[in-house]
Protein backbone atom coordinates (compact mmCIF):
# COMPACT_ATOMS: atom_id res chain seq x y z
CA UNK A 1 0.00 0.00 0.00
CA UNK A 2 1.39 3.42 -0.87
CA UNK A 3 0.23 6.03 1.63
CA UNK A 4 2.56 8.68 0.14
CA UNK A 5 4.76 8.63 3.25
CA UNK A 6 8.07 7.98 1.49
CA UNK A 7 10.72 10.27 2.96
CA UNK A 8 8.26 11.68 5.53
CA UNK A 9 9.81 12.39 8.90
CA UNK A 10 7.93 10.68 11.71
CA UNK A 11 8.47 10.71 15.47
CA UNK A 12 6.70 7.98 17.42
CA UNK A 13 6.78 8.24 21.19
CA UNK A 14 6.89 4.98 23.09
CA UNK A 15 7.97 2.94 20.08
CA UNK A 16 10.25 0.40 21.74
CA UNK A 17 7.38 -2.10 22.06
CA UNK A 18 3.68 -2.75 21.51
CA UNK A 19 1.54 -0.43 19.41
CA UNK A 20 4.33 2.13 19.02
CA UNK A 21 6.68 -0.53 17.65
CA UNK A 22 4.04 -1.75 15.20
CA UNK A 23 3.40 1.83 14.05
CA UNK A 24 7.13 2.47 13.56
CA UNK A 25 7.52 -0.66 11.44
CA UNK A 26 4.44 0.27 9.38
CA UNK A 27 5.80 3.77 8.71
CA UNK A 28 9.16 2.21 7.80
CA UNK A 29 7.45 -0.07 5.30
CA UNK A 30 6.09 3.07 3.65
CA UNK A 31 9.64 4.45 3.30
CA UNK A 32 9.46 6.98 6.12
CA UNK A 33 12.27 8.22 8.33
CA UNK A 34 11.21 7.11 11.80
CA UNK A 35 12.28 8.52 15.15
CA UNK A 36 12.03 5.51 17.47
CA UNK A 37 11.79 6.68 21.07
CA UNK A 38 12.21 4.87 24.35
CA UNK A 39 12.24 5.70 28.05
CA UNK A 40 13.87 2.64 29.62
CA UNK A 41 13.89 -0.05 26.90
CA UNK A 42 16.80 0.96 24.66
CA UNK A 43 17.25 -2.63 23.46
CA UNK A 44 13.61 -2.70 22.36
CA UNK A 45 14.07 0.62 20.55
CA UNK A 46 17.17 -0.69 18.77
CA UNK A 47 15.22 -3.79 17.73
CA UNK A 48 12.36 -1.61 16.44
CA UNK A 49 14.83 0.56 14.51
CA UNK A 50 16.35 -2.52 12.88
CA UNK A 51 12.88 -3.71 11.81
CA UNK A 52 12.14 -0.24 10.39
CA UNK A 53 15.33 -0.44 8.33
CA UNK A 54 14.55 -3.99 7.19
CA UNK A 55 11.19 -2.82 5.83
CA UNK A 56 12.74 0.02 3.83
CA UNK A 57 12.66 3.01 6.16
CA UNK A 58 15.35 4.92 7.99
CA UNK A 59 15.45 4.99 11.79
CA UNK A 60 16.84 7.21 14.50
CA UNK A 61 16.78 5.95 18.12
CA UNK A 62 16.03 8.68 20.66
CA UNK A 63 15.72 8.68 24.44
CA UNK A 64 12.37 10.23 25.42
CA UNK A 65 11.27 10.71 29.02
CA UNK A 66 7.68 11.91 29.10
CA UNK A 67 8.18 13.32 32.61
CA UNK A 68 11.21 15.43 31.61
CA UNK A 69 10.63 18.49 29.42
CA UNK A 70 14.35 18.73 28.59
CA UNK A 71 14.36 15.13 27.37
CA UNK A 72 11.37 15.82 25.14
CA UNK A 73 12.96 18.96 23.71
CA UNK A 74 16.23 17.10 23.12
CA UNK A 75 14.43 14.32 21.23
CA UNK A 76 12.60 16.81 19.04
CA UNK A 77 15.76 18.82 18.38
CA UNK A 78 17.72 15.67 17.44
CA UNK A 79 15.02 14.58 14.99
CA UNK A 80 14.82 18.06 13.46
CA UNK A 81 18.62 18.24 13.20
CA UNK A 82 18.68 14.89 11.41
CA UNK A 83 15.79 15.57 9.02
CA UNK A 84 15.14 19.31 9.06
CA UNK A 85 11.52 19.02 10.11
CA UNK A 86 8.87 16.62 11.33
CA UNK A 87 5.87 15.74 9.20
CA UNK A 88 4.12 13.35 11.58
CA UNK A 89 3.98 12.92 15.34
CA UNK A 90 2.44 9.78 16.82
CA UNK A 91 1.99 10.47 20.52
CA UNK A 92 1.86 6.90 21.79
CA UNK A 93 3.73 7.28 25.10
CA UNK A 94 1.77 7.40 28.32
CA UNK A 95 3.11 7.50 31.87
CA UNK A 96 1.97 4.01 32.84
CA UNK A 97 2.60 0.35 32.41
CA UNK A 98 -0.05 -1.90 30.86
CA UNK A 99 -2.00 -1.91 34.11
CA UNK A 100 -1.55 1.78 34.92
CA UNK A 101 0.54 3.61 37.50
CA UNK A 102 -1.65 2.51 40.42
CA UNK A 103 -2.63 -0.91 39.13
CA UNK A 104 -5.61 0.53 37.24
CA UNK A 105 -6.61 -0.59 33.80
CA UNK A 106 -6.07 1.99 31.06
CA UNK A 107 -9.79 2.68 30.75
CA UNK A 108 -10.17 3.16 34.52
CA UNK A 109 -7.58 5.95 34.84
CA UNK A 110 -9.51 9.06 35.99
CA UNK A 111 -10.01 11.83 33.45
CA UNK A 112 -8.21 14.31 35.74
CA UNK A 113 -5.03 12.21 35.38
CA UNK A 114 -5.20 12.41 31.58
CA UNK A 115 -5.90 16.15 31.73
CA UNK A 116 -2.86 16.69 33.95
CA UNK A 117 -0.66 14.71 31.57
CA UNK A 118 -1.89 16.73 28.58
CA UNK A 119 -1.33 20.02 30.43
CA UNK A 120 2.26 19.02 31.15
CA UNK A 121 2.83 17.97 27.55
CA UNK A 122 1.42 21.23 26.16
CA UNK A 123 3.86 23.25 28.30
CA UNK A 124 6.77 21.52 26.59
CA UNK A 125 5.64 22.60 23.13
CA UNK A 126 5.53 26.29 24.04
Amino acid sequence: MDLKLKDSNVLITGSSSGIGKAAAIAFGAEGANVGVTYHANRDGAEETAEKVRETGGQALVLHYDLADADSIRSSLESAKKEWGMLNVLVNNAAPMEASGPTGQLFEDVPLKNWEEMLRKASKVSH
